[in-house]
């Protein structure tokens, strides 16, 4: 099947939407995100991916001003993957929004957009985002931090399967990514998924970012016998009787809407269910700090926020920021220590002797540092998962602010 390469038109009649940006090569995001501490760059060897840790409130301003082009590259820093060269690799879905989580996807401009394009309902699947990482000559799996624990069970229920590696393939040859979502028991995040499924939600063309129409893409999946994502019939003129009917469902996260047109081909907003929202803490996340933590260590900030008041709001991006620039002080020049140590020949034991007491004195768990001189991770992500480990309880959250620091205090925000 040939893919259609969606060709950009003037969008300046249209209220809300913009071209996706052209992305060639890193050096075509780099600028755009240099001295933003909220957006990591991790070059694993094979690739290097870019991704934003947490927001704050100018993470991703506004479309529709003189820095729109700037704007919208922010918005790609989603996972977005790059070959050592700094060629594009892998393009997965921009950063898109909940309705009403800002002026762009208030009731009021949807509406108003909507009447210029070809609105498409899909169902909001509760897994994990995964899309094909080039490494030689082998496909691998990757989330939006490139290949992980979560991505290599997507990877081994794929390993037998030569219909996703065709559609893969297919998709190579034609500078495109798939984007699929995991859903699965084995990495379970509120909804139940008894069987494993790997399903294509999205293609999306590497250099200009235009995504394959709906009907194309569940064309293009019928050729290759994959699962795809189901789109339900809905009414979507009266945008308000729409989101309060999603409010009411149950048993599914949410949906997605997605402008299907030309004109605005893969624009698209979020709304999500108030039975979902509840199990998945967020209200109620507000009152304890272990709850705060786990939201922001799990990046699942964002579906919270829709929900609070400007105070509350505030205070949660204030903590989050807070919380990610001490991990950075931390994983940044331990990154480099240790990588220094291995470039001298140093073995595991010296560096057990010579390092690992002093480092015990700073409050760094020995953990820590034996997983990242064994390279098992990088500091970061060491870090973060030892801090996740420990927001079960309040004892537990001493220890994440033993190591981050006595002044990380979710209580104390309003207060600086």
């Amino acid at each position: 099947m040939v893919l259609n390469l969606f060709v950009s038109k003037d969008l300046s009649c249209i209220p809300v939407i913009y071209n996706f940006p052209v992305i060639k090569t890193i050096d075509d995001v780099l600028p755009h995100i240099k001295g933003r501490e909220e957006f990591l760059v991790s070059d694993k060897g094979d690739y290097i991916v870019i991704n934003y840790t947490h927001r704050t409130a100018d993470t991703f301003p506004p479309i529709g001003g003189p820095n729109d082009y700037a704007n919208a590259v922010l918005r790609e820093c989603r996972g977005i993957a790059f070959y050592p060269n700094g060629i594009i690799m892998s393009r997965p879905f921009h950063k898109f929004f909940n309705l009403g989580e800002n002026s762009e996807v208030s009731k009021e401009n949807v509406t108003r957009e909507l009447n210029y394009t070809t609105p498409i309902l899909l169902e909001k699947l509760d897994g994990s985002m995964i899309r094909p990482m080039f490494i030689g000559e082998h496909i691998r799996l990757g989330t939006k931090m490139g290949i992980t624990d979560t991505s290599d069970l997507a990877e081994v229920w794929m390993a037998d399967k030569t219909n996703y590696y065709d559609l893969i393939a297919s998709c190579c040859e034609n500078n495109a990514t798939p984007i699929f979502e995991w859903c699965s028991r084995k990495s379970k995040i509120v909804l139940d998924y008894p069987k494993d499924r790997l399903v294509l939600t999205a293609v999306r063309f590497l250099q200009n970012g235009s995504y394959l129409s709906h009907p194309d893409l569940v064309e293009f999946a019928k050729i290759w016998e994959v699962d795809y994502v189901y789109s339900p019939q809905a009414d979507l003129r009266d945008i308000g009787a729409f989101s309060d009917w999603v409010s009411r469902q149950d048993n599914i996260e949410g949906f997605v809407i997605k402008m299907d047109t030309n004109e605005a081909a893969g624009h698209m907003f979020k709304d999500k269910c108030d039975w979902y929202l509840g199990l998945h803490k967020t209200k109620s996340a507000l009152s304890e700090e272990k709850n705060v933590l786990e939201l922001i260590l799990n990046e699942t900030v964002d579906d919270l926020l829709p929900l609070l008041d400007a105070n509350d709001k505030a205070k949660v991006l204030a903590f989050q920021h807070q919380v990610h620039k001490e991990i950075k002080s931390l994983a940044e020049p331990l990154d480099k220590i240790i990588q220094n140590y291995k470039n001298k020949g140093m073995t595991a034991k010296e560096f057990a002797i010579n390092h690992v007491p002093a480092a015990a004195k700073t409050g760094m768990p020995s953990g820590i540092l034996f997983d990242v001189f064994h390279g098992k991770r990088t500091a970061r992500e060491a870090i973060v998962d030892f801090c996740l480990k420990n927001c079960n309880n309040r004892k537990g959250v001493e220890n994440v602010r033993k190591l981050l620091g006595d002044h990380v205090r979710y209580e104390e925000i309003n207060k600086e």
